[in-house]
């Protein structure tokens, strides 16, 4: 397994795990599944997908279990996301959760 794959399996985990500790998980569940087509296991790892994406030129940069937890508690809170609101919500978690930059 690369580390990239390793990276996103990680990414998918934690994600699914914020996601199922979030207290609307079950509302949400019920709310979307018909949306879904019982496919919220295939939302969620797009969801992880594209932090991966996004992350992987930023490691290091951001604190990446804040800004999953944070994108966690937004799925939970919305809509079925498109893939374009996806990533938009990827970018606005990652830059939220940007360590501050020490000054020279």
């Amino acid at each position: 397994m690369t580390s990239a794959e390793n990276a996103l399996l990680i990414t998918l985990a934690d994600l699914t795990r914020c996601c199922c500790a979030n207290e609307n998980y079950f509302a949400w569940l019920s709310s979307h599944t018909g949306k879904l087509r019982a496919k919220v296991a295939n939302y969620l790892a797009l969801a992880a997908e594209v932090f991966e994406h996004q992350a992987r030129a930023q490691r290091g940069q951001f604190d990446e279990l804040n800004a999953r937890d944070q994108l966690a508690d937004i799925l939970m809170e919305s809509e079925p996301l498109t893939v374009e609101a996806l990533q938009a919500t990827v970018a606005q978690c990652i830059r939220e959760n940007r360590f501050e930059q020490e000054a020279a």
